[in-house]
């Protein structure tokens, strides 16, 4: 398995009912205008980061990946910034979800407490959507077949 597939499974798991985007796929302004409300929140994986990866002594491939995901919800310009603060509060809960999931798989290697980043993003996109970027760097740990095959 790869950590795209294990990050696409774990939110799958935890949000059956949002929308899961990969960012090489994504339309910013088409996908956010068209996603149904039953289908939010809408998330976005960025799958186009690069990774800095390491050969061990083992035999596996240690790869230090950036992961960068969004969650967003439905925001309104009518709504009053306490509205619109409880819909990036609502997105903050999802990511941290997602973190301490992503966190517990076994081919993630942490170095001491894994740290990551939400940033708040409001107003985004042509819909109106609201919530925060997860950011998070992780160590991957994969088995890589050596011979000459």
């Amino acid at each position: 398995m790869s950590l795209i597939t294990d990050i696409t499974s774990i939110i799958t798991q935890l949000l059956p009912d949002a929308t899961l985007v990969l960012s090489s796929k994504f339309s910013a302004n088409y996908t956010a205008y068209f996603t149904e409300t039953t289908e939010l929140p809408l998330i976005v994986l960025d799958n186009e980061l690069s990774k800095n990866s390491e050969i061990k002594k083992n035999n596996n491939v240690l790869k230090d990946t950036r992961i960068l995901i969004s969650f967003l919800g439905l925001d309104s310009t009518d709504n009053t910034d306490t509205q619109s603060e409880a819909i990036r509060a609502a997105m903050e809960i999802h990511a941290d979800r997602v973190a301490v999931n992503l966190y517990q798989l076994l081919p993630v290697r942490p170095i001491g407490n894994q740290k990551y980043k939400l940033t708040p993003m409001f107003h985004v996109f042509s819909s109106n959507m609201t919530g925060v970027a997860l950011e998070m760097f992780v160590n991957y740990n994969e088995i890589v077949n050596f011979t000459l095959e």
